[in-house]
């Protein structure tokens, strides 16, 4: 998304000894240089014919401050923990939170099916049966992850990152995840080690991106992902021992700890190596 430009021009009108305003504006882009010695001390300058605030060089400014329409759609749609949660040990599936690139995709688990299919030797697809069939994948574990998403405090950023989830230092949650490891899926579908650079999961959320109509896709390296990778990516069925919400990605979604939340794909429907690098939208 681009980033929206201020035209507007300030002047300072009232100083104080301890601090220096310059502030020009050149090509519709506003420029802020600010030497300040004594971050305690404030000033009021003239911004658009409206009295801003100025502490610690930090220009509160009504035209930046605010937020669009499309940030209160977000904000209305995903919600944060809050951050007295924190102090318990795992956090609660309706306490967790939440981020939805798409429209959340309602899936009957019994007539789901994950393809693997690409560089495998054996492209088949499993129903959430299959995968939870100890003869074939042996017994689920389980892992406790903290989860947080790449824009948590993003209102605090100078300069103002527009129209997205505005995030302040809620973005983040700790659950116990249940599933089988991504490599032993893998390996049973014989993945091609050789030729395979990347692992492509595509979920079942779709929607407008940059105008075209597209799934939530993401890669991640091979490397990341298998042994001997410090982490366990897995395929999780359960969440706190319960299985998935619609909302965290239920029937079956991945979960990479180490990574940004974006990395740990719900409502998986593909998972495909593939011998390049993925150039999507989420890559």
């Amino acid at each position: 998304m681009e980033e929206e430009k201020n035209s507007s021009s300030i002047t300072t009108t009232t100083t104080t000894t301890n601090t220096t305003i310059d502030t020009t504006t050149n090509n519709n882009t506003t420029t802020d240089a600010a030497t300040t010695t004594d971050t305690t001390s404030s000033t009021t300058v003239e911004h658009s014919g409206c009295k801003v605030k100025i502490e610690g060089g930090h220009i509160y400014d009504p035209n930046h401050d605010h937020y669009t329409g499309e940030e209160i759609l977000l904000a209305n749609r995903n919600h944060g923990c809050p951050l007295e949660a924190l102090k318990l040990q795992l956090t609660p599936p309706g306490l967790h939170y939440l981020l939805i690139h798409f429209d959340i995709p309602f899936v009957d688990p019994k007539t789901w099916r994950l393809k693997v299919d690409g560089l495998v030797s054996k492209p088949q697809s499993f129903s959430l049966t299959d995968l939870q069939d100890v003869s074939k994948f042996g017994e689920p574990i389980t892992i406790a992850v903290t989860m947080e998403c790449a824009g948590n405090s993003r209102t605090r950023m100078q300069p103002r990152y527009w129209n997205s989830m505005p995030w302040t230092y809620e973005a983040i949650g700790t659950a116990k995840w249940t599933g089988i490891p991504l490599h032993t899926l893998l390996t049973y579908c014989g993945i091609d080690l050789t030729n395979t650079k990347e692992i492509l999961f595509t979920a079942l959320d779709k929607g407008l991106q940059d105008n075209h109509l597209q799934y939530y896709q993401r890669s991640i390296p091979l490397s990341l992902l298998l042994p001997p990778s410090p982490t366990i990516p897995l395929l999780s069925f359960l969440m706190n021992s319960s299985p998935l919400l619609p909302q965290h990605g239920s029937p079956l979604r991945l979960i990479l700890p180490g990574h940004y939340g974006m990395a740990s794909v719900k409502w998986l429907q593909s998972i495909t190596p593939i011998p390049y690098t993925f150039s999507g939208y989420q890559m």
